[in-house]
C-alpha cells in the first residue's frame, strides 16, 4: 500500500524540484536578456549621439568653408 502512495509522491516531488530548477534557469536567462537589452540601449544612444555630433560638425565645417570661400584669404603667404 505504501508503494502505491510513495511512487506518485516521489514523482510529484521530483516534478516540483524540476519546476524550481527550471524557474531558476529562466530567471538567470531573463537576467542575461535584461543585460543584453541594457547594452543595446546604450549602444543605440551612443550611435545616436555620434550621428548628432557628426551633423553638428558638418554644419560648422560648412560654415567655415563658406566663410573662407567668400574671402581672398590665401594660406600660401605666412605673416600677411
Amino acid at each position: 500500500m505504501n508503494e502505491l502512495i510513495a511512487k506518485p509522491l516521489a514523482i510529484a516531488t521530483c516534478g516540483v524540484f524540476n519546476m524550481k530548477r527550471r524557474a531558476k534557469e529562466a530567471l538567470r536567462a531573463q537576467g542575461s536578456i535584461e543585460w543584453v537589452v541594457i547594452v543595446v540601449c546604450i549602444a543605440v544612444a551612443l550611435i545616436a549621439a555620434l550621428v548628432f555630433l557628426s551633423g553638428e560638425m558638418n554644419n560648422k565645417i560648412n560654415t567655415v568653408a563658406n566663410t573662407l570661400k567668400n574671402t581672398t584669404v590665401n594660406g600660401a603667404h605666412a605673416g600677411n
